[in-house]
C-alpha cells in the first residue's frame, strides 16, 4: 500500500448543517420554494453542481449553485464545524506516519472546499480534485484516477475511503481497495454501506489494511 484517498463531507468533516441550510435558501431564493428533502436525496447527490444542473438545467442549476455557495461561505462561521469528525486527526497522523502519500477526492466545489479548509486543518495533500476538475460525478471514477496519477501511485497500490455506495463504487471503477466510513452514518445506514464494502473487497479492518494497527 502507497496512498490512501479520502472523500471529504461525512467521511473526514460534519458539514450537513450547513450544507442543508445553504441548500435549503438557494432553492427558495431561486426556485421560490425548497424541493422536499426526499426529493432531493433521491437524486443521490454525490457533488454540488452537476446533480443541479441534471436536474434543472445550466442556467437554474448553475443558479442555485451559485447562491448555495455564497450562504455556504457566509453561514460558515457560524455552522461549519471547526474539527474534523471525532479520530480522523488520528487517523490521518497514522497514514501519514506510516510513510503512506494522501489525497483528497471529493464532490465538493473548489469555493466551498477553500471555505472548508480554512475551517478545519485536515494537513496537507499530495492531491486534491474537487468538482470543478471532472465532468461527471462519482461514482465515476475520473477524480480518483486523477489523484493517483498526480501521486504517481497505481490503483492496485490505494485505498479510498468514503461514507456512500457511490464512493464505494467509484473505487471499484478506478481499481483501488474501497473503504467504508462508518462513523458519520445513523446506526440504520450503516449495513448497507458495510454490505457494499464485503460485496466490493475482502472485508479487513482500515487500520489493518494499511498496516499500521
Amino acid at each position: 500500500m502507497r496512498a490512501v484517498l479520502f472523500d471529504l463531507d461525512g467521511t473526514l468533516v460534519d458539514t450537513r448543517r450547513l450544507y442543508g441550510e445553504a441548500y435549503s435558501r438557494a432553492f427558495e431564493e431561486v426556485l421560490g420554494e425548497m424541493p422536499s428533502w426526499e426529493d432531493f436525496l433521491r437524486r443521490g447527490p454525490t457533488s454540488e453542481r452537476l446533480f443541479l444542473v441534471d436536474w434543472y438545467g445550466e442556467d437554474v442549476g448553475g443558479r442555485i449553485h451559485a447562491r448555495m455557495a455564497e450562504v455556504y461561505a457566509a453561514r460558515a462561521e457560524a455552522l461549519h464545524p471547526r474539527d474534523p469528525f471525532e479520530g480522523v486527526r488520528e487517523l490521518l497522523a497514522g497514514v501519514r506516519a506510516a510513510g503512506l502519500l494522501t489525497g483528497i477526492v471529493t464532490g465538493k466545489s473548489r469555493a466551498c472546499f477553500e471555505v472548508t479548509r480554512a475551517m478545519v486543518d485536515l494537513g496537507e495533500h499530495g492531491a486534491v480534485v474537487v468538482e470543478d476538475d471532472v465532468p461527471k460525478a462519482k461514482p465515476e471514477p475520473l477524480g480518483i484516477a486523477m489523484a493517483l496519477e498526480a501521486l504517481g501511485v497505481a490503483p492496485q497500490d490505494a485505498v479510498y475511503l468514503g461514507d456512500t455506495t457511490a464512493d464505494l463504487e467509484a473505487s471499484r471503477r478506478a481499481g483501488v481497495r474501497p473503504a467504508a466510513a462508518l462513523w458519520g452514518r445513523r446506526p440504520g445506514d450503516r449495513a448497507g454501506l458495510t454490505d457494499e464494502v464485503w460485496a466490493l473487497s475482502e472485508p479487513i479492518g482500515l487500520l489493518e489494511r494499511l498496516g499500521i494497527g
